[in-house]
């Protein structure tokens, strides 16, 4: 792509002279993508020479990895990229591109697409002039609101009210603009003028102001990367906990049904070929009651229990710092009909082990 485009700009200044609306068409969008893309180097040059990656450095140690975002990110100078006198200089080329065009599309159509073109460029001109001289105007709207009055009694009941009016005025815009892309599309010698256009104009004001705002910002981009990184894996060790597996032999997953008829898990052994089992552990796998085994039962960032006043009545709640999530009822511990065990030591937690939580 970057070959091709290469080879046609070297062909339209060899033949200029040849066919220089053509020519100049195809030049002008080419100068207005290299007129961005020069200017965006030359900001972030002076971005680099101003410090900016040293602001972004001491703002990272000042905040940490994850706070002070909104002061880590910065603009940087691309608003300078297309503004003052590299504005001007786009604006003015985008103008000469648009009189090209006008040019082509007057020597390649028929005597009654000439005068559409020329009713809707009438229309254009004279709504750029209303809106530079009357709309912009602080006495604009004072000026229209009483030439709307004035037309309004001439239509007696008939409501004439400044909405209605730029109502009319946004639609014939609407149209008058449609119709001038619609023309210049159905001629094929401008059609491809308008693309050009259009694709230099969005690379120099979209694409390369944000190519150089991410590079101002790749500092602040990579640490916000990592500080994301370590809050997914922070997570998701936080969920592996909460699963309550250690990497073992076995796997738990408990439901049991208390006096409300609610299914909290039955437990689940897995066992591997050619290891051996102590009886305890072959006891539990026994056991028809429902139970869960707790790892890391209040050891440091381990998993705590707690009694909770629920609004379906008091339960047990695991909480691993992460999540919290409901065992079973605290009726069913009391009653026997739920275990609860130490998966450590094998030792049965008791109700009255398990502390009230606090309200926040």
């Amino acid at each position: 792509m970057v070959d091709n485009l290469i080879y046609r700009t070297k062909e339209s200044v060899n033949n200029f002279k040849e066919d220089p609306i053509n020519n100049l068409g195809f030049l002008i969008p080419v100068a207005i993508a290299l007129i961005s893309l020069g200017s965006g180097i030359v900001t972030y040059i002076m971005y680099i020479f101003n410090g900016g990656y040293t602001v972004q450095i001491n703002a990272a140690k000042k905040y940490g990895w994850f706070g002070g975002y909104s002061e880590k990110f910065t603009s940087g100078t691309t608003g300078m990229i297309t503004s003052g006198i590299i504005g001007k200089i786009l604006l003015l080329l985008i103008g000469i591109e648009f009189v090209v065009m006008m040019i082509n599309y007057f020597k390649h159509n028929e005597k009654g697409k000439r005068v559409v073109m020329i009713v809707d460029l009438s229309f254009l001109v004279i709504q750029v002039i209303l809106i530079m001289n009357i709309f912009m105007a602080s006495i604009g709207v004072l000026v229209i609101g009483s030439i709307i009055t004035q037309i309004s009694k001439l239509f007696g009941e008939i409501a004439i009210t400044p909405q209605t009016v730029a109502w009319g005025y946004a639609i014939i815009v609407m149209v008058a603009i449609i119709t001038f892309i619609v023309l210049i599309l159905t001629t094929k010698e401008c059609k491809w003028m308008l693309g050009y256009t259009a694709l230099a104009v969005v690379f120099a004001k979209i694409l390369v102001p944000l190519i150089f705002l991410i590079l101002q910002n790749i500092v602040s981009i990579f640490i916000g990367a990592v500080a994301l990184l370590v809050i997914v894996a922070v997570i998701g060790i936080g969920f592996l906990i909460f699963a309550g597996g250690k990497g073992g032999d076995r796997e738990h997953i408990g439901t049991s049904s208390d006096a409300s008829g609610s299914s909290f898990g039955v437990e689940n052994k897995r066992t591997k070929n050619n290891t051996n089992k102590s009886k305890e552990e072959n006891k539990k796998m026994r056991s028809n009651k429902a139970s869960a085994y707790i790892s890391n039962l209040n050891e440091a960032l381990g998993i705590q229990l707690f009694k909770v006043h629920g609004t379906f009545g008091d339960y047990i709640e695991l909480d691993n710092h992460l999540v919290n999530r409901k065992i079973c009822s605290l009726e069913a511990l009391e009653k026997g009909k739920f275990h609860i065990y130490d998966e450590r030591t094998g030792r049965e937690i008791k109700s009255i082990e398990v502390p009230w939580k606090k309200e926040k």
